[in-house]
């Protein structure tokens, strides 16, 4: 993350913090927002446990203590406001990962009161399972709203893993009813290496 902070810092302010106390190991579910574009509202990190408000508290079998991180965001033009809410669910327990988004969508919810919201993560289920039938029940998937639209799997293990039915396991959801122009799956390399073992994804969504 600190890497990325130098990086980034010229353009891009950073909001989120790590999921374990223990800085070298921690892993962030971090929000970056232009800073020449938007001003924070508000932000704060919660646990998908059953104290979200508890730091470093883990639920429902989780193998690691999992995170979501928010940022309430306004344009410095428009004065249009919407929430950014980025998460990586538990890889383990198709149970955990359902009891996880209750409490990602309990927080949603929350925020909808006085913004549209949009839901990033690393969701660690596939579409035919029943986390994503929960987290689509109250929101879309943007890949399914999008005019141009892209589909295959965004797990990848660094191009080792191959094209298959099963599909995306992250997700880019939002408030219903929004609209939707683009949904992009990232596939580029650099300098012939993956930044990542997930492909990233891109939507172009209309507030």
């Amino acid at each position: 993350i600190k890497i990325l902070d130098k990086k980034f810092s010229e353009k891009y302010a950073r909001v989120g913090e790590g999921r374990s106390p223990i800085e070298m190991f921690t892993e962030y579910s971090a929000v970056y927002y232009r800073k020449d574009k938007y001003n924070l509202i508000d932000s704060g990190t919660m646990w998908l446990s059953e104290t979200p408000e508890k730091k470093y508290t883990k639920s429902f079998d989780s193998k690691h203590n999992r995170i979501a991180t928010w940022a309430v965001l306004e344009n410095k033009e428009t004065g249009e406001k919407f929430t950014h809410i980025n998460t990586h669910l538990d890889h383990v327990l198709e149970s955990t990962r359902v009891e996880h988004s209750k409490v990602l969508l309990n927080k949603i919810a929350e925020l909808e009161k006085s913004t549209k919201v949009i839901c990033t993560g690393d969701f660690n289920t596939f579409e035919t399972a029943e986390a994503y039938s929960v987290m689509s029940a109250s929101m879309d998937d943007t890949k399914l709203l999008a005019k141009n639209s892209d589909t295959g799997i965004t797990f990848h293990k660094y191009g080792t893993i191959e094209e298959h039915e099963d599909g995306a396991i992250d997700f880019i959801f939002a408030t219903k009813g929004m609209t939707v122009d683009t949904y992009k799956i990232i596939r580029n390399t650099v300098d012939g290496m993956y930044p990542s073992d997930h492909y990233p994804i891109v939507a172009d969504i209309v507030l």
